[in-house]
C-alpha cells in the first residue's frame, strides 16, 4: 500500500521560493550559479563525467529541480558521449506550475526545462 503524495507548502518571499515547513530558501538569489558553486564544482562532476561512458548522480531532495536542470543542461553544453542518468528522491514535490513559476528567470536558458514539465511522469508515494 502506497501513501498519497504531499506536495510542497510554499511561498514566495522577496522573490525567492520559501517553505514554511522547514524554514528555509529553496536556493540563493543566484540560483545556477549557485549550483556550480556549491554541487556540481566542488564534486567535479563534469570531470569525473569526462573520464566513463555512463555516470549516475543520486540526489536526496529534488526541491525546485535547479539542480537537476542545470546539470543537464552543462552535460548537454559539454557534447559529452558519456550516458548521465539522473535519480532524485523528494518527500514534498512541487507542482510543474510552482516549478516554473520559480525557476522561471533561468528556464529559457535549460534545454530540458519545458520538456521536463509537459512529460514527467506524476510523483508516486510510497
Amino acid at each position: 500500500m502506497s501513501e498519497s503524495v504531499s506536495y510542497a507548502d510554499i511561498e514566495f518571499q522577496d522573490g525567492q521560493l520559501y517553505s514554511p515547513r522547514f524554514s528555509d530558501v529553496y536556493f540563493a538569489k543566484d540560483g545556477p550559479a549557485e549550483t556550480d558553486r556549491v554541487f556540481l564544482d566542488p564534486a567535479r562532476i563534469f570531470e569525473r563525467i569526462s573520464k566513463c561512458s555512463e555516470f549516475t548522480i543520486v540526489e536526496f531532495g529534488f526541491g525546485s529541480g535547479l539542480n537537476f536542470f542545470q546539470t543537464a543542461q552543462r552535460f548537454i553544453d559539454s557534447k559529452s558521449k558519456a550516458r548521465l542518468r539522473y535519480i532524485s528522491f523528494e518527500r514534498y514535490p512541487l507542482t510543474n506550475i510552482a516549478r516554473r513559476h520559480a525557476l522561471k528567470q533561468w528556464s529559457r536558458n535549460w534545454n530540458t526545462f519545458e520538456e521536463f514539465c509537459q512529460t514527467s511522469p506524476p510523483p508516486m508515494g510510497g
